[in-house]
């Protein structure tokens, strides 16, 4: 008998765990704000002259990103352009997988940046969150763009 607890006991030990084996846990942190799903609802642009791009926020396409507690984000963004003629070419920026992110200094100041890049960025950006941390905005001087929780 001892012999039978003995094997089994690692088995018992695996099914104990808390982790339920998600490593893009979405869970909210009220720790780290930073830490689920956002989505691009405004931006506003300043500071630059005959501005031809924006979000497609208008035309319905989202710009989405999501960042795990494991320090890894991912995300899609949409560019829209007015041609001459008011028509809107749209552009897929492209998506992210596997990029990383780091809390740095002071709270709501981060390093996110993108491994694949030909230079990853090594800026350090402040995203102001608002009271209850259900969004969130980035100002990176020629626009302010807002990020809502989904």
């Amino acid at each position: 008998m001892k012999k039978v607890i003995l094997l089994l006991m690692p088995l018992m030990l695996i099914g104990c765990g808390d982790d339920d084996g998600d490593k893009n846990d979405t869970a909210f942190d009220p720790n780290e704000p930073l830490i689920g799903s956002w989505e691009l609802i405004i931006e506003d642009h300043y500071l630059v002259e005959n501005v031809d791009f924006r979000a497609c926020i208008e035309e319905g396409y989202p710009n989405v990103s999501e960042f795990f507690a494991n320090g890894t984000y991912n995300d899609h963004f949409w560019e829209c352009r007015e041609n001459s003629d008011g028509s809107v070419t749209m552009n897929d920026t492209g998506a992210t997988e596997g990029g990383i992110w780091k809390q740095v200094g002071e709270g709501g100041n981060y390093l996110i940046s993108d491994p694949n890049e030909d230079e990853p960025n090594e800026e350090i950006i402040y995203l102001e969150f608002n009271n209850d941390f259900s969004q969130f905005s980035f100002d990176n001087g020629e626009y302010i763009s807002t990020f809502e929780r989904q």
